[in-house]
């Protein structure tokens, strides 16, 4: 709305009237009041405003939660990040987890140790899992095996598996879709 539009709702409409208290402020009084006033005190204004929704509204900037929006990703300006397809792929990636902890769980079963498995992942639980695999296994890290013609063992296929989701769990979190219990 334009200042010359809002000097003629406060001229005619009953509600601009009501809140006026029946004064006709012209433009030049509405734009010296948002030139001169209140431009030094909007950031003020916007914080002290936030600082009580905040307050009031018990809001969590740690997290992030998805209603439905697209959101404009930075990468490029025609790619858009959705509610539906991140939960799906989200839970899929959930899914490899969980079956990827079963595995473990199964070459473990000798010992009588099992990983905890959950319904959603962390990934810096996923990490300390893995760490705490490797040092129960006796992984040397700087032993692992790379390259055409050298076979993983089964210890280092998970371990290194199990630090892949980690990462894509952790990226998916960056992106912001992730919604954290």
């Amino acid at each position: 709305m334009s200042l010359r539009e809002l000097e003629d709702s406060c001229k005619v409409n009953i509600r601009f009237m009501y809140l006026m208290d029946n004064e006709h402020p012209t433009y030049r009084t509405f734009g010296y009041f948002i030139n001169e006033i209140l431009a030094s005190s909007i950031e003020e204004i916007f914080y002290d405003i936030n600082q009580k929704i905040f307050a009031d509204e018990h809001v969590d900037l740690n997290h992030i939660y998805i209603d439905g929006s697209k959101f404009e990703a930075n990468a490029n300006k025609y790619s858009w990040v959705w509610k539906k397809a991140t939960e799906k792929s989200r839970y899929r990636l959930y899914e490899k987890i969980t079956a990827l902890l079963e595995e473990i769980n199964s070459t473990l079963a000798f010992s009588g140790l099992k990983m905890q498995m959950n319904t959603e992942y962390i990934p810096e639980e996923l990490k300390e899992m893995g760490s705490r695999y490797a040092d129960f296994v006796q992984l040397d890290r700087i032993t692992f095996v790379y390259g055409k013609g050298h076979r993983k063992s089964v210890q280092q296929r998970q371990y290194e598996t199990l630090l892949q989701y980690a990462s894509q769990t952790g990226r998916v979190c960056r992106k912001g879709v992730y919604l954290w219990p």
